[in-house]
C-alpha cells in the first residue's frame, strides 16, 4: 500500500509538469533519468532520492517541502502575456499600490514628492528613460512631508510613509541585467504555440541569476531592510493602514526581498502563506493581488 504522502509527491510532480507544459522527457533530461522513471514518480511506484527531489523542486520554483506536503493540485498555467507598456504601469499599480488623498496633496512636500512618483510612471508607459536622480528626490519629499505631526505626534501625512515604502519595491524592480531584460520584454510579444511560457523563464532565470546580480541584490537589502521595517511599523500604528502595510510584508517574502537566511524559494513560500492568510481576513491589497493573478 502507498501512503498518501507518496501518492501527494507523485500527482505534485505530474502537476506541475504538465503546468509547465512539458513532457516525461523534458523533466528526465533534468534529472538525468529515462522517461519510465519519471513515470514512475509520477504514479508512486518509485521514490526519488533526496537530491533528485530537490532538483526538481528547484526546476519548477518550489521547495522540497511543498512537493512532498502540499496539494498542488489547484496549480493552473499563467499565461503572462502584457499588450503593452501602458499595460505593464497597470500592472504594477496593481501590485504596488501608490497611495495620495486630497488632503495629503495639500502637503507641499508630499506634493512634489507626488509629481515626481508621476513622472516615473510616466516613463514607464512611454518606455522611457528615467534620470537616476528622481527617486532620490521622492525619497527626500515624502521623508520632509513625514515631519508634519499632529500635537499628540501622530502623522498628517501617512501617505507619505505608504509611497516610501512603495518606492523602496519599485528601486526593487530596478535590479536586473540584460537576461532579465530579454525575459521581461517577452511579456510585451504575442506568444507562439511552441514558445516558452513566461513563468518557465522566470524560475529559469531566478535559477540561474548572475553573481554579480546576487550581490546587487544583497547590497540592496543590506541597506534597506531595517528602513524598511521601521516604515512598515509607522504604518501599523494607523489602524488604517494596516491592512496595506501586511500586503508589503507578504510581498516582501514573495519576491524575497529579506534576507532570512533562507532560500529565495523558501521566502517565496512563506511570503505566499501570508498573502492567504492576510486574504483570508479581507486584506483588499491581497485580493487585488490575487485577482489580477487569476487573470492569467
Amino acid at each position: 500500500m502507498w501512503d498518501k504522502s507518496e501518492i501527494r509527491l507523485g500527482e505534485n510532480i505530474k502537476k506541475l509538469r504538465k503546468i509547465h507544459g512539458e513532457t516525461l522527457h523534458d523533466l528526465a533530461k533534468v534529472v538525468d533519468y529515462g522517461n519510465t522513471t519519471i513515470k514512475n514518480y509520477e504514479s508512486g511506484e518509485r521514490q526519488p532520492d533526496i537530491q533528485t527531489l530537490r532538483a526538481i523542486a528547484t526546476h519548477y520554483g518550489k521547495t522540497v517541502d511543498e512537493l512532498l506536503n502540499v496539494d498542488l493540485s489547484d496549480l493552473t498555467a499563467m499565461n503572462f502575456t502584457i499588450e503593452n507598456s501602458n499595460e505593464l504601469v497597470k500592472m504594477l499599480e496593481i501590485l504596488l499600490p501608490f497611495s495620495y488623498s486630497e488632503t495629503a496633496l495639500k502637503n507641499a512636500d508630499f506634493k512634489k514628492g507626488y509629481d515626481y512618483c508621476n513622472r516615473i510612471l510616466d516613463a514607464f508607459s512611454k518606455n522611457d528613460s528615467i534620470r537616476g536622480s528622481i527617486l532620490s528626490d521622492c525619497f527626500e519629499a515624502f521623508g520632509k512631508a513625514i515631519e508634519d505631526v499632529d500635537e499628540n505626534g501622530n502623522l498628517k501625512v501617512p501617505e507619505a510613509v505608504a509611497n516610501m515604502v512603495w518606492l523602496i519595491f519599485l528601486e526593487w524592480t530596478q535590479i536586473y541585467d540584460n537576461e532579465m531584460i530579454n525575459v521581461y520584454q517577452s511579456l510585451l510579444v504575442p506568444r507562439k504555440k511552441d514558445d516558452i511560457p513566461f513563468i518557465k523563464k522566470f524560475l529559469k532565470l531566478r535559477e540561474n541569476e548572475s553573481i554579480e546580480l546576487k550581490q546587487r541584490k544583497t547590497s540592496f537589502i543590506k541597506d534597506f531592510d531595517e528602513p524598511l521595517a521601521e516604515l512598515l511599523a509607522m504604518l501599523k500604528t494607523d489602524i488604517a493602514w494596516v491592512q496595506l502595510a501586511d500586503y508589503y510584508l507578504a510581498l516582501q517574502y514573495m519576491i524575497s526581498m529579506i534576507d532570512t537566511g533562507l532560500s529565495p524559494e523558501m521566502n517565496t513560500t512563506i511570503g505566499m502563506h501570508m498573502m492567504l492568510s492576510f486574504l483570508r481576513q479581507g486584506n483588499q491589497y491581497a485580493y487585488r493581488m490575487m485577482d489580477f493573478l487569476n487573470k492569467f
